[in-house]
């Protein structure tokens, strides 16, 4: 039997999936929150399996937070968010990516559409909750982030979900290569036709690439050129 706390301000979404959950022979709700104090008070004494979270919840908190702070209270849960906000299939910025990112390094395992429909969302629960019980690879959520990451060309393919620095400064040649590489991208080029026409190794570009990813937070090429514009580089 999975046990399954539901986190929603939406009551009629609540009502409609906690109905639904009750009549499967493998489920049991445990506790309904339309609101944070009370998901946090029954993530401690109801201890689920799953936790249901809605991504935006009315009362001003975060909810990638209000995960974490769910799975402090219960280490075994799983949290799974399920939301109109985006489906977990379609990664089309690199804004999602970073809050789904986030989210993965905040105890979510995985991030379901409430437009796939009732019974679409329990299928979905059900094989959540077998890999829970013996994860043997990564979690839903990241199995879709590291796909995303192999498609949209990122210098991560081995290590996609790696720890932002911020606004790091770049050294003076990290700066160079920047620049160089933004003005390819944006004229269409591929990282190797740029090194081509630069006095730059290939290998150099790849290794100064990593980092620059690092320092700025950014996990795609998309994401970089977007940065490098708005750092000004795409300007000199």
């Amino acid at each position: 039997m999975t046990t399954v706390l539901i986190v929603d301000d939406d009551r009629l979404v609540c009502e409609h999936l906690e109905g639904r959950l009750g009549r499967e022979d493998d489920f049991d709700c445990v506790g309904v929150a339309y609101a944070a104090d009370t998901a946090r008070e029954l993530a401690r004494s109801t201890q689920p399996d799953l936790i249901v979270l809605d991504i935006m919840l009315s009362d001003a908190v975060d909810s990638i937070d209000l995960a974490a702070q769910m799975v402090n209270l219960s280490p075994h849960s799983r949290v799974v968010v399920c939301t109109a906000w985006s489906d977990n299939a379609r990664l089309d910025s690199e804004g999602e990516f970073r809050q789904k990112v986030r989210a993965s390094r905040n105890g979510v395992v995985a991030w379901i559409s409430k437009g796939r429909g009732i019974h679409e969302i329990i299928a979905e629960l059900r094989a959540i909750a077998r890999w829970s019980a013996a994860p043997t690879g990564p979690s839903p959520l990241d199995l879709t982030l590291g796909e995303y990451l192999r498609t949209v060309g990122s210098v991560y393919p081995l290590d996609p979900f790696h720890v932002d620095q911020g606004d790091a400064r770049l050294t003076a040649s990290e700066t160079r290569i920047a620049a160089v590489v933004a003005r390819g991208l944006e004229a269409d080029m591929t990282i190797e036709e740029i090194a081509k026409g630069t006095q730059f190794v290939l290998g150099t570009i790849r290794a100064h690439m990593r980092t620059i990813y690092t320092k700025w937070g950014v996990h795609t090429l998309a994401g970089f050129v977007a940065e490098a514009r708005r750092r000004g580089l795409l300007d000199t």
